[in-house]
C-alpha cells in the first residue's frame, strides 16, 4: 500500500470492507517518499476504508462522508451537485435496466428469425425437388428473393419487440410475445405437416401412390412443368 500511495495523488475509498484499508502508518511511510507532493484522500465508505487519523498529517487532505455533509448543509451549490449526481445515477440505472430488458428480448427474436429461416429453407428445398428442371442460376435467384421477403417480413416485428422491451413494463410485453410466438409456431408446424402430406405425391395417404402407373400424368404436375 505505501508504494501505491507514493505513486498516486488521489485515493478514493468506496468498498464494503469492515476495517481500514489505508492506515495512518501507510500514509506516513508514503509521504516520506513523495518529495512534498500533497495527497488527497476521499473516503465514501461506512465504516471507514481510510483511517480518519490521517487528517492530521501534513500534506494530506482527508474528506469523508461526515465532512461532506457538514460542508454542504448551507451550500446551495453542494445541494445542486447532489441533485445532479442523483439524476445522473438514476439515468444510468434506468439505462442499465433497459439494457437488461432488451437482452431479455434477444432469445425470442432469435427463435423467431430461426423459425422463419428454417421454414423458408424447407420450402426452397421442396420447390427444388418438385421443379427439377430449374437451373442453378434460377434456384439461386429464387432463394435470394425468398430470403429478402423473410428479412422484410421480420423487420417491423423486430423493431416493435425491441421498442416494447425498452418500456418499463417490457418484461410483460416480452412474455406475451413469447407465448404468442410459441402458439403461432405450433399452429404453423401442424399446418405445414398437413400441407406436405396433401401435396406429396408419394404420401402414405394416397392408396394409389405406389401402384398407379399414370401418376406422372397428374394435371397438377403438368401445370408446374408448364410454369417452369
Amino acid at each position: 500500500m505505501p508504494r501505491l500511495l507514493t505513486e498516486v495523488d488521489v485515493v478514493v475509498g468506496a468498498t464494503a470492507a469492515t476495517g481500514h484499508l489505508v492506515t495512518a502508518r501507510d500514509v506516513e511511510d508514503a509521504l516520506a517518499a513523495r518529495d512534498g507532493r500533497e495527497l488527497f484522500l476521499l473516503d465514501l465508505s461506512l465504516p471507514h476504508n481510510i483511517a480518519p487519523s490521517v487528517s492530521g498529517l501534513p500534506g494530506v487532505t482527508f474528506v469523508d462522508l461526515r465532512a461532506i455533509a457538514e460542508e454542504g448543509q448551507e451550500d446551495e451549490i453542494s445541494a445542486a451537485s447532489v441533485r445532479a449526481a442523483r439524476e445522473l445515477v438514476d439515468a444510468e440505472v434506468e439505462q442499465f435496466r433497459t439494457g437488461l430488458r432488451l437482452a431479455g428480448a434477444t432469445p425470442v427474436l432469435t427463435a423467431l428469425r430461426t423459425a422463419a429461416t428454417e421454414a423458408a429453407e424447407a420450402e426452397l428445398d421442396r420447390l427444388a425437388r418438385r421443379l427439377e428442371g430449374l437451373d442453378g442460376a434460377a434456384r439461386q435467384e429464387i432463394g435470394r428473393s425468398v430470403r429478402r421477403i423473410v428479412d422484410k417480413a421480420l423487420h417491423q416485428p423486430t423493431v416493435l419487440v425491441r421498442e416494447l422491451a425498452a418500456d418499463p413494463d417490457g418484461a410483460r410485453h416480452i412474455a406475451a410475445f413469447t407465448r404468442l410466438f410459441a402458439a403461432a409456431e405450433d399452429t404453423g408446424a401442424s399446418g405445414a405437416d398437413d400441407t406436405n402430406d396433401a401435396n406429396d405425391p408419394r404420401g402414405k395417404s394416397d392408396p394409389h401412390a405406389k401402384s398407379d402407373p399414370n401418376e406422372k400424368n397428374d394435371p397438377n404436375e403438368k401445370k408446374i412443368e408448364a410454369i417452369a
